[in-house]
This record gives C-alpha cells, sequence and structure tokens, in this order.
C-alpha cells in the first residue's frame, strides 16, 4: 500500500515540474515570437506614416491638411478673429 501512495506523490510532483517547465518554456517561446512579430511590423507602420505625411506636406499645398486632419475629417482655418471663448467652452476644454 506505501508503495501505491509513493508512486503517485512521485508521479504527481514530475507532472508539477512538467507543467511549470511546458508553461515557462511555452511561455518563453510565445512572448519571443510574439515580439518578432510586433517589433517586424511596428517600423513599417511609423515608416508609413512617415511617408505619407512627408507626401501629404508636398502635394496637398491646396487645403494643407496632414494625416491626422484626413482620418477624423478637420482643417485648420486661419482668421484675424480674436478668439471668444465662453466660461463653459473653457471648462470643457480643460477637461478633455
Amino acid at each position: 500500500m506505501s508503495e501505491g501512495i509513493q508512486n503517485w506523490i512521485a508521479s504527481f510532483w514530475r507532472r508539477i515540474g512538467a507543467l511549470v517547465v511546458d508553461t515557462l518554456l511555452l511561455g518563453l517561446v510565445g512572448f519571443l515570437l510574439g515580439l518578432a512579430f510586433l517589433l517586424s511590423f511596428l517600423p513599417l507602420i511609423v515608416l508609413g506614416g512617415a511617408i505619407s505625411i512627408i507626401y501629404l506636406y508636398t502635394f496637398n499645398r491646396i487645403s494643407r491638411q496632414s494625416l491626422h486632419d484626413l482620418v477624423v475629417g478637420t482643417s485648420v482655418v486661419n482668421t484675424n478673429k480674436k478668439l471668444v471663448m465662453s466660461l463653459k467652452d473653457l471648462i470643457f476644454h480643460l477637461i478633455i
């Protein structure tokens, strides 16, 4: 009877050890693969954004909209008017 309990305890700790080793090994492999994936595409995104901004500054001289203006559909309007802002607008602007 004691030998059966000994085998059960030994196999229990063997399974726990295998679980820990597999978790660490597979977790490390997954982390490194995810990091490699991120590091391979992040420069492409940054480079693409920089090239598009240079392109827009060069060839979009009429509206002078940059990439962020085109994404959200805004534009900058130059006026000679003095800025008048109510207290309600100011508080809302400060909250944002």
